[in-house]
């Protein structure tokens, strides 16, 4: 390249003659023009390149404005003006959009007053669109029918997609489909939702990325569906069940769960926010990988989903349920989360729960295991206690026949024993303190209180239609209201000789009053006190106890 630049003047040749006879042999001009001297283009991209020149001052002359000039070859030209600065500095001018493919030139020219100076001139070749690269595909998230797979164009190529997505095959079948993303609005990335796959099978994919230039093909990836799910972001489930009905009775999980998620997991197992019947079959449900997740979205009309809690009504009215193995995540286990699941067998209370509420109308619930790593509760013989085995927090309506309750225990929570099936309690001397309803709509038809409990709470036998014969203890100081409302009671055997204080409603019947049939059995010499005492002389029949 020359590094002269060519000098156009403004006047004629006999001005630069007069010019050069003014000065003497010994004295140097001051006025030398300056130096143009442009370098070779770098940074050249398919639509952008670099351009830099330097400017060289000789004598006094000031700095003057500097034009970078650019065009593809017969094209208009393009200026950029700038300001050189100090003499010996690479000035330095950034073009964007240019054209692919194509042959530019340019040159450097400046003006100082007298003459015009322009440099040498450059060229340089933009590079050629070229086929679009796309990252590997990456699984998002995947079920045993279907799977989300994302892909992502890192390079266009220089020019629009004509076409995004993948292939996926099935190995032993053979069979090759297409599945396309919608590329309007000039999207680089998009998530693919391939449907239709068979349980237990094997696929081949492989994304796809075309302009006009051509075709590029990523890795291909394997993967084999199994009966688990996998989700890596929450509201996947939700994407991979769009529109399809949960065939399989048996499933396992991992991955977030928000609301969205759990309003398709409760469609799963047959039943829709409303209640409604969905067809979905699945009845075994493993969550322990899995973790419930706050984004402010429900699982059903009226309940958000909150960070690691199965909460009110979660899974209420799934009534084919057998079991589910709950996040190993869940701290709190709110009351009736399984509310008249009348199906369901089994529950296992994982590791983190700290606290759990009991469920009605699980019917057939027979057991209430604990993961033995939780430090909250334990569980004997399907009961749920809490660690210490001191009270009862949640018995399970399916046992029937007889049930002795642990030595241990010393109290039993409210409700513990709401609608259960056993028919005879056995309770510990230790017992001090029942909740209330703890035995309320049962099955029992005898029972006999500890010696030292001191309090029947509100509704303590409330709708137990069997009951037939109670016997309390010597210690026995208040009976509350509704405690044997709707019994049909026969016999009351009581040993406390001082008749126990009765609320207004202690013994105000649901039905046919039980109090004109049934016998009051008190001790020895203490008959006229009851007869006389606030609830228990309205009675018929009072025998003493020999």
């Amino acid at each position: 390249m020359a590094r002269h630049t060519r000098i156009s003047y403004m006047a004629g040749a006999a001005l630069a003659l007069a010019l050069a006879t003014a000065c003497s042999d010994t004295e140097e001009p001051h006025t030398y023009e300056p130096l143009l001297k442009v370098l070779p283009a770098t940074g050249v991209t398919r639509a952008e390149a670099t351009l830099r020149g330097i400017v060289t001052l000789r004598g006094n002359t000031e700095m003057p404005l500097v034009a970078f000039h650019y065009a593809q070859a017969g094209g208009t030209e393009q200026t950029h003006i700038m300001e050189a600065g100090a003499s010996g500095d690479t000035l330095v001018a950034r073009l964007e959009q240019l054209t692919h493919g194509a042959d530019y030139y340019w040159y450097m020219t400046t003006d100082n007053g007298r003459v015009r100076l322009t440099s040498d001139t450059v060229r340089f070749a933009t590079e050629p669109n070229v086929r679009p690269q796309a990252a590997p595909l990456q699984l998002l998230s995947a079920g045993p029918i279907s799977m989300i797979l994302g892909i992502q164009v890192t390079d266009t190529g220089g020019e629009p997609l004509t076409a995004l997505g993948c292939h996926v095959r099935e190995l032993g079948t053979g069979t090759l489909r297409k599945v396309e993303a919608d590329i309007t609005g000039g999207i680089t990335e998009a998530q693919l939702h391939i449907s239709a796959l068979q349980p237990n099978s094997t696929y081949e994919l492989w994304g796809y990325a075309a302009n006009t230039t051509g075709e590029t093909l990523t890795d291909t990836i394997t993967y084999s569906t199994s009966n688990t799910f996998v989700l890596n972001r929450p509201g996947q489930l939700a994407e991979l069940m769009k529109g399809t009905v949960c065939e399989t009775e048996e499933l396992a999980f991992s991955g977030p769960l928000n609301g969205d998620d759990l309003r398709c997991l409760r469609a799963m197992m047959g039943r829709d926010s409303d209640g409604n019947s969905t067809g979905g079959r699945l009845v075994r449900a493993d969550l322990t990988e899995t973790d419930i997740i706050a984004d402010g979205t429900t699982y059903d009309n009226n309940h958000i989903a909150r960070n690691g809690t199965v909460g009110t009504r979660l899974f209420a009215g799934l009534d084919r349920l057998e079991w589910v193995r709950l996040p190993a995540s869940a701290t709190i286990i709110e009351e009736n989360a399984f509310e008249d699941c009348g199906g369901l067998r089994e529950i296992v209370i994982p590791a983190s729960a700290s606290s759990v509420g009991q469920s009605r109308g699980c019917t057939s619930l027979e057991r209430i295991g604990v993961d033995a790593a939780n430090r909250h509760f334990t569980s004997a013989d399907g009961v749920l206690l809490n660690a210490g085995a001191t009270l009862i927090v949640w018995f399970p309506m399916g046992k029937s026949g007889d049930y002795t309750l642990p030595a241990t225990v010393t109290s039993i929570g409210d409700y513990a024993f709401r609608q259960c099936n056993i028919t005879r309690f056995t309770l510990p001397d230790a017992l001090r303190e029942i909740g209330k309803g703890a035995f309320s709509h049962s099955q029992v038809e005898e029972v006999q209180m500890p010696a030292r409990l001191a309090t029947l709470p509100t509704g303590t036998f409330q709708g137990c239609a069997r009951l037939k014969v109670v016997r309390l203890g010597e210690g026995l100081e208040l009976v509350s209201d509704h405690a044997f409302d709707g019994c049909a009671l026969e016999h009351i055997y009581i040993e406390a000789p001082l008749p126990p204080y009765c609320n207004t409603y202690a013994f105000t019947p649901t039905g046919t009053p039980f109090v004109a049939t049934c016998c009051l059995h008190v001790p020895r010499g203490c008959k006229t006190r009851y007869r006389s005492s606030r609830g228990w002389k309205e009675f018929a029949h009072f025998q003493e106890i020999p």
